[in-house]
């Protein structure tokens, strides 16, 4: 299966850290793509699965493999968006600043839902150009409690990035709970890959649902 999967060419298209590492450890090799998506053009009032959903969706819209000498060749591109929605139901995007990460990390001392839309699409090469043949959205999301002390607040954030090679204000919500981080998990429920970015088993499926593993 794995020699199969290997000759084909898998893109994702996204910067994120921990998506990368997710897509790595599962064993699929492929290649960062850029997405220039606007995420501001979405309505941010939807609830927290369309709104991932849309917005995997939206990124989709704005990827662009590179282009391919063999006519009828195929690849397969994957998109996603977290988001988090503490307690008191409000969506938790991405920091604005290292006080909303504060701020932000405060709020889900009480819990909150991490959910990942995401958009698996199927292209084939004819005529000069990328043609869609068939997409795949999916969603999962699971629930967890991160429990950091006040006075742990700014350290927490310090050791993300020079442990983990995480950037806070490029994490939903400012968190994570892997690595470094772990050691303030209280609990966690659902699709444990869900709240860290990408649904592994879902994505997986998917996957298959559009031929990468024929």
């Amino acid at each position: 299966m794995k020699s199969i999967a290997m000759q084909k060419k898998l893109y994702l298209a996204s910067q994120s850290v921990q998506r990368k590492r997710l897509m790595q450890e599962a064993g699929l090799e492929f290649e960062v793509l850029a997405q220039d998506a606007d995420e501001k053009s979405c309505d941010w009032g939807m609830p927290l699965q369309k709104l991932t959903c849309r917005l995997a969706q939206l990124k989709m819209d704005h990827s662009f493999p590179p282009t391919s000498s063999q006519e009828n060749e195929r690849c397969w591109i994957v998109t996603a968006d977290s988001l988090c929605i503490d307690k008191n139901g409000e969506i938790l995007g991405k920091p604005r600043d290292y006080s909303d990460a504060i701020r932000m990390v405060k709020l889900i001392r009480q819990g909150t839902v991490a959910g990942t839309g995401f958009c698996i699409e199927r292209r084939i090469w004819r005529d000069g150009l990328w043609h869609s043949e068939e997409r795949y959205v999916g969603y999962n999301y699971g629930e967890c409690v991160l429990d950091i002390p006040d006075e742990f607040i700014e350290w927490y954030f310090k050791k993300l990035k020079e442990i983990s090679n995480l950037d806070y204000l490029k994490l939903s919500g400012g968190f994570s709970i892997t690595g470094f981080g772990a050691q303030f998990l209280k609990s966690v429920g659902g699709s444990y890959t869900g709240i860290l970015g990408l649904p592994l088993y879902d994505v997986r499926i998917g996957l298959k649902e559009l031929g990468f593993f024929d």
